[in-house]
C-alpha cells in the first residue's frame, strides 16, 4: 500500500510509518525543529510553518506571506525565549523588506522587527546553510556569503542574541568555500564542514584539516537528519 505524504512524514522507531502523522504541507521541506512541547516547525520554498503533534496546522502561529526572494530558506533553529531564528536565501518576510537570509519571528509568527533592525544590512547575497544557537544565545551562522553587514565574514559569522556580530568571533579571512554544516562541541568550540575548506595553513596527505585556537574545521558530508520528521 502505498500513501500520500506531502513533504513531511514521522516514522516509528522500527522505521514504519506514523499513518496518525499527517502533515498539512505542500511545499519541499529543507528545515525541520521539533518545539519542547511537541510542535514542528517546518521550513522551505519560501514556506514556513508550525504544525501540531499531529501533523495539523497550528492556527496561533500566523506569517501572513512568509519569506519573499524566491527563498529556500535553509536552516532553523528554536531557543528557549519562544522565538525562531531562521536563516536561507531570502530577502523579505510577509511584507518586510531588507531582511536578508536571516530573521528571528516571536513565538506568533511575527518578524521581530529589533532583531532585524540588528542585522543590519544582514548577508549580502548566497545563503545561510547552517544556524547553531550556543548555550550563551549566541548565533553561529554558516552558509556562502562574503559580508555580514557590510563588514567581511566569509562564508562564517558569530551574531549576540539581539542580531547585532560579535566582534569577539574573529576567523580572519574566513572559509574560501561554502559552509554547509556546524555542531557545536561542550568546551565551546565549533566543528565545521562543508566542500573543501581553506583556513589556515596544516596540509594533510590529500585531504586538508586547519586549525584556528577557537576553531576546528574538516570537510565532510552534513547530516541532515537529527529527527524522526523527514521532508522529501
Amino acid at each position: 500500500m502505498i500513501l500520500d505524504r506531502n513533504g513531511l512524514v514521522r516514522l516509528d522507531s522500527n522505521g514504519a510509518l506514523d499513518t496518525t502523522f499527517n502533515a498539512s504541507t505542500n511545499a519541499i521541506i529543507n528545515a525541520v525543529a521539533i518545539q519542547p512541547a511537541g510542535k514542528i516547525l517546518v521550513g522551505g520554498q519560501g514556506y514556513i510553518d508550525r504544525l501540531n503533534t499531529d501533523g495539523t496546522t497550528d492556527a496561533t502561529f500566523n506569517t501572513g506571506t512568509g519569506f519573499g526572494g524566491g527563498s529556500r530558506p535553509g536552516s532553523m533553529i528554536y531557543a528557549a525565549e519562544l522565538t525562531n531564528s531562521r536563516g536561507g536565501n531570502f530577502n523579505g518576510y510577509n511584507g518586510a523588506t531588507g531582511v536578508n537570509r536571516i530573521a528571528r519571528l516571536n513565538a506568533n509568527g511575527s518578524l521581530d522587527t529589533a532583531f532585524t533592525i540588528n542585522t543590519g544590512a544582514g548577508f549580502d547575497f548566497g545563503a545561510v546553510n547552517i544556524l547553531a544557537l550556543q548555550t550563551d544565545g549566541k548565533i553561529a551562522a554558516g552558509g556562502f556569503f562574503a559580508n555580514f553587514n557590510a563588514v567581511s565574514s566569509n562564508n562564517i559569522v558569530r551574531l549576540h542574541a539581539n542580531g547585532t556580530r560579535d566582534a569577539s568571533f574573529n576567523v580572519g579571512t574566513g572559509f574560501d568555500n561554502v559552509v554547509n554544516d556546524l555542531k557545536l562541541q561542550p568546551s565551546g568550540q565549533i566543528v565545521v564542514g562543508g566542500e573543501r575548506h581553506r583556513f589556515a595553513v596544516e596540509r594533510e596527505n590529500h585531504h586538508r584539516r586547519y586549525f584556528n585556537p577557537s576553531l576546528s574545521a574538516c570537510w565532510h558530508r552534513p547530516s541532515f537528519f537529527g529527527s524522526h520528521e523527514f521532508g522529501f
